[in-house]
C-alpha cells in the first residue's frame, strides 16, 4: 500500500493533546493552552494580532486525559499573573515551572 493512498483514505493518526506556550512579542505575555495541533492553534490566533506570535514551549501529554486536567491546574498556579483568559504576564521559566508543579500534583 502506498503512502499516498493511506494519506487519502485512512483517518489521520491522532496524537495526544499538548500543552503549549505561545508568546506575543508585542506585550511579552504568554498564552498557555492545550491542543492536538499547537501549530494549527497558533495560526488561528495569528489572524487576530499584528505581532508575530511564536510557540516557545510545548509539553507532550502522556494520554488524552492529561492536558484537560493539567491546563486548569497551571492556570490556577499562575492566577495572580493572569492578564485575560489564557494570557499571563510571566516569563517562560515561570510557565515551565508551573507546568512541572501541576504535573507533580497530578501524578502524586
Amino acid at each position: 500500500m502506498s503512502a499516498d493512498w493511506s494519506r487519502r483514505f485512512l483517518p489521520p493518526v491522532r496524537e495526544h493533546r499538548q500543552l503549549y506556550v505561545i508568546q506575543d512579542p508585542g506585550s511579552g505575555f504568554l498564552k498557555i493552552g492545550k491542543a492536538f495541533d499547537p501549530e494549527g492553534r497558533l495560526s488561528q490566533f495569528q489572524t487576530g494580532t499584528p505581532h508575530q506570535l511564536t510557540i516557545v514551549h510545548t509539553h507532550c501529554c502522556e494520554d488524552d486525559a492529561e492536558a484537560p486536567a493539567l491546563e486548569p491546574m497551571v492556570h490556577r498556579i499562575l492566577a495572580e499573573h493572569r492578564v485575560r483568559g489564557e494570557w499571563f504576564n510571566v516569563t517562560l521559566d515561570q510557565a515551565k515551572a508551573a507546568i512541572a508543579q501541576a504535573r507533580a500534583q497530578l501524578f502524586r
